[in-house]
């Protein structure tokens, strides 16, 4: 098996490609560890999601009331990979990090009005 990391995953994906019957069993018989690994990693990330808003306030109008009205809104949309509550489920938390990072953090009422008025802009220039 080869060190280099680049290389290990060219030789992983070719190992999957051509034994994919031996992959299956391998999953089949590790079901219940897979299973349990991948909830630990979807509780680690929400966790860290829900961290990140607390003692926070609304970019635009300072609401601070309660973090779970709080949402990440994508500054440059071009750049947005998924929305940060969606990633959870298949993104690990350091590319949860790096979405967050692209974002600024604004309470639901005002991210439902800055699409609106983003809609509206984009149908007026067209």
């Amino acid at each position: 098996m080869p060190r280099d990391p680049e290389a290990k995953k060219e030789y992983n994906r070719k190992w999957r490609k051509e034994n994919p019957e031996a992959l299956k069993e391998y999953y089949q018989t590790n079901k219940e560890r897979f299973r349990k690994h991948n909830q630990k990693n979807r509780n680690r990330a929400s966790e860290y999601i829900q961290e990140a808003k607390k003692g926070k306030s609304c970019c635009k109008c300072g609401y601070d009331k309660h973090h779970a009205a709080l949402e990440f809104h994508h500054i440059d949309p071009s750049t947005k990979v998924l929305e940060v509550a969606a990633m959870v489920r298949t993104y690990g938390l350091e590319k949860i990090k790096e979405e967050i990072d692209k974002c600024i953090l604004i309470c639901s009422n005002c991210h439902r009005i800055l699409h609106h008025e983003e809609r509206q802009a984009k149908k007026k220039s067209t």
